[in-house]
């Protein structure tokens, strides 16, 4: 009963804030370009690439250890954060130039620049939000990210019709990232603050390098072929890809996630944290895991079978018909996305035990 409850309200929180992600990839899609789009597609990969190539999983750790509670320990975890989005955003500044001619888009060197606000301003959220999950506390963390997201999805209307380009995109991640950091401080009940605890600093690196190696990996399967399609030209002599297509690809590639994302966050705040409590009694353990199992087998089915049988439809239906192309291989793509889905629960697994090589092999 307490799972299902606790389920309730993550699921509820993570449908607010889902659909708010992809009310404002609709609002883009209807009132941007093709090619408008496939630019607006290379800021989310841009991020998405520092992010995960930096991802210790700090704040999966702060959850898991069975010291985590300790303020010492969640104010090292906040300084790593904090020099994590120097470090990206940095890297994002200094490198703008050569990304956007990869992309073949050299006249939007500024906004991969103003980029660079992004997992700086996201770097100086407080992690109480995340603390509070030990006790199964996820109140606080939903109400953060769904206002945040409500907030970006109210300005995305006004934002995409006054500007009519790429640069309407660039602003709402801009926005995302502020509200996020701003909620998590206000949402949180210890004063913000960094230390530097060597022992802590060591263990959250020897959990998290595995990690970086996994983030790699993971971002050729998130976002490499849409990497591929947005540099196919500067890639390959004869391509004849196109910005548009990325466009219609991102799309495609958007509805699809939609709901994975929502049972990935809704599993990983629910399974990571229920685990971890009985690590040590493995047959505790063993019963939590099967039960947790079949839940999301059977979703991952619930979910890729609709875009299979009628993915064409459905993205005609919400994006319009200048993306009737999509309908091509949107099918492939939620069969790809149930795989996806049924590897949570044996990584967050893997995860409460304090085990990160798992998923990087």
């Amino acid at each position: 009963r307490r799972l299902f409850k606790s389920g309730f309200m993550i699921g509820s929180g993570q449908m607010v804030s889902q659909a708010c992600a992809f009310i404002q990839n609709v609002i883009a899609a209807r009132l941007l370009s093709p090619q408008s789009y496939g630019i607006a597609a290379t800021f989310s990969m841009t991020f998405y690439l520092v992010d995960m190539f930096s991802n210790l999983g700090i704040g999966t750790h702060l959850i898991q250890a069975e010291d985590g509670n300790e303020p010492r320990f969640e104010r090292t975890a906040q300084l790593l954060l904090a020099l994590r989005g120097m470090i990206n955003a940095a890297f994002i500044f200094v490198l703008a130039g050569p990304i956007s001619s990869l992309f073949g888009v050299p006249q939007a060197r500024w906004a991969f620049r103003c980029l660079a606000l992004t997992p700086l301003l996201k770097s100086f959220g407080h992690l109480d939000t995340v603390r509070f999950q030990r006790e199964m506390r996820f109140g606080p963390a939903i109400a953060v990210d769904a206002t945040s997201n409500l907030l970006v999805t109210l300005a995305a209307l006004p934002l995409c019709w006054w500007l009519r380009d790429y640069t309407a995109m660039l602003w709402i991640l801009v926005l995302q990232a502020a509200f996020s950091a701003i909620g998590a401080q206000i949402a949180a009940e210890r004063r913000y603050g960094w230390a530097w605890d060597l022992g802590y600093a060591r263990r959250m690196l020897a959990f998290g390098w595995p990690l970086l190696i996994n983030g790699f990996l993971m971002y050729g399967i998130f976002q490499g072929d849409r990497f591929v399609i947005g540099a196919a030209k500067r890639l390959f002599a004869h391509s004849t890809y196109t910005l548009a297509d990325l466009g219609i690809y991102s799309v495609a590639f958007t509805l699809t996630m939609v709901p994975t994302t929502l049972v990935g966050n809704v599993g990983t705040s629910l399974i990571l944290p229920h685990l971890a409590r009985v690590q040590k009694d493995r047959p505790q353990f063993e019963r939590r895991y099967i039960v947790l199992n079949q839940m999301i087998a059977l979703l991952a089915g619930m979910i890729s079978i609709p875009y299979i049988v009628a993915g064409g439809w459905l993205v005609i239906l919400v994006y319009g018909t200048k993306y009737a192309a999509a309908a091509g291989f949107i099918g492939w793509l939620g069969a790809m996305w149930a795989l996806r889905t049924i590897r949570i629960a044996p990584t967050l697994a893997a995860m409460s035990m304090g085990d990160t090589r798992n998923s990087m092999i």
